[in-house]
């Protein structure tokens, strides 16, 4: 049987019919593969193929150049390289693939950008400072080569695996927050841990922390954490911070007797008894517990800056005995006998907005105020207030006050809200306005 022969030169035209169908073929139904970005070994080079580059990239560029004070490529290069700390936050920053050439790097501020990616940074393996707050990370992982870092802020991110993170024993500082975040198994790792910050509405179980008990500072948020106890270990605590409605009781609190500093935010009510074994607590907050009953506040003797917002607070005579007390808010509370304050002479500021007091008689003694706020009572009579000859700043705004005439002799006093009163006249007081220097300003509407 003869066995055809095809001629080279039909062959060849066949071949390159076919090449050229396949590839049209494949033009349809293979997606192309992009380009990998490019990337550069110095900032030198990413300097000077800025005009190049992604506008990401360049915007980054310009932003380090900006930085440099310099124009010349090889000129801010030598001035970047030679720093330590760079800080670039607020600059929308989305693209940080050129700072990864800046090695000597040990300190770096990329707060409030838009970045995504940063594996860039695992090259910055001399940081000891990071921070990141409110980007848009959701991978922490090239964190896991920055064993270095103390310090690092991750606040408002996308991310939700903190695994990353247990190779970093060195840190000392961390702020971590976002939606996203619900398992802090990873963190028992961090026992060097002096501060954390930690907030998010899905974390329900901090016992994780159990064993971090170098901790002097603590800021702990979430609306499904329930239980505390964990907390009750970390006995070196000075500052504790907690915020959430679904927290069943402050009794662990009962042992944290290092306390200096306290707050608690949350819109429902809860039982103050444990806390008066924190008799060295300085400074307290309560806003919006939902409180009537402060009565186990009366021993904390050593208060110095004490608020109390947004609760159901009737009688303050647990206040009394208070005497270190140099600042007290009581706002939005139901109080209308102040009597009880009229022992706190140290007082240099006093915030008492919408209540229901009447009588000022009680601060008439408390010499040392220089701010006095009272908008939103049912005062009509200033004149116990003229003995106040240190204030500076006086708000009794939405009273029943009609003369403000037995104010004029605070020749300390610089401002003056007394609008939505039922003033006789609405001009300044004279011997206020004319008293020098002539920068008093008086505020009646």
């Amino acid at each position: 049987m003869a066995i055809s022969k095809i001629r080279p030169s039909k062959f060849i035209s066949q071949a390159i019919a076919f090449c050229l169908g396949l590839s049209l073929i494949l033009s349809f139904h293979i997606p192309s593969i992009a380009q990998t970005p490019q990337t550069y070994n110095s900032f030198v080079q990413w300097c000077e193929n800025r005009e190049n580059l992604s506008p990401e990239a360049k915007h980054t560029v310009d932003v380090l150049l900006g930085g440099a004070l310099e124009v010349d490529c090889k000129n801010a290069s030598d001035s970047l390289s030679s720093r330590t700390v760079i800080d670039i936050s607020w600059r929308n920053i989305r693209d940080v693939r050129p700072l990864a050439t800046l090695t000597n790097l040990t300190g770096l501020n990329l707060e409030f950008n838009n970045v995504t990616d940063i594996s860039p940074l695992a090259t910055l393996t001399n940081l000891v400072g990071l921070s990141l707050t409110n980007n848009n990370i959701a991978d922490l992982s090239p964190l896991t080569r920055l064993t270095n870092l103390t310090v690092l802020h991750l606040s408002g991110g996308d991310f939700s695996n903190l695994s990353p993170l247990s190779n970093l024993t060195n840190l000392t500082q961390l702020h971590l927050g976002g939606k996203n975040i619900n398992d802090l198994n990873p963190l028992a790792r961090l026992t060097n841990l002096t501060e954390l910050e930690i907030g998010g509405e899905n974390i329900n179980n901090v016992s994780s922390l159990t064993g971090l008990t170098n901790l002097t500072q603590l800021h702990l948020g979430g609306e499904k954490i329930k239980d505390i106890s964990p907390l009750a270990h970390l006995e070196n605590l000075t500052q504790l911070s907690l915020s959430g409605d679904q927290i069943e009781t402050l009794t662990p609190l009962s042992r944290l007797t290092n306390l200096t500093q306290f707050t608690l935010r949350r819109d429902r009510r809860i039982d103050l008894t444990p806390m008066s074994h924190l008799v060295n607590l300085t400074q307290l907050r309560l806003m919006g517990t939902g409180i009537f009953d402060i009565s186990p506040l009366a021993t904390l003797n050593k208060l110095t800056k004490l608020i109390l917002e947004r609760n159901n607070i009737r009688d303050i005579g647990s206040l009394r005995n208070l005497v270190e007390l140099t600042e007290l808010s009581i706002n939005n509370n139901l109080i209308s006998d102040i009597e009880p304050l009229s022992n706190l002479t140290r007082l240099t500021k006093l915030v008492l907005v919408n209540n229901k007091i009447v009588d000022l008689r009680p601060l008439s003694n408390l010499t040392n105020l220089t701010h006095l706020s009272l908008p939103i009572n049912i005062i009509i009579d200033v004149s116990p207030l003229a003995n106040l000859t240190n204030l500076t700043y006086l708000n009794v705004s939405n009273n029943q006050i009609t003369d403000l005439s037995s104010l004029s002799s605070l020749e300390k006093l610089r401002v003056i809200y007394a609008y939505s009163n039922p003033l006789v006249t609405e001009e300044c007081p004279v011997l206020f306005c004319d008293f020098k220097p002539p920068h008093r300003t008086y505020y009646p509407f």
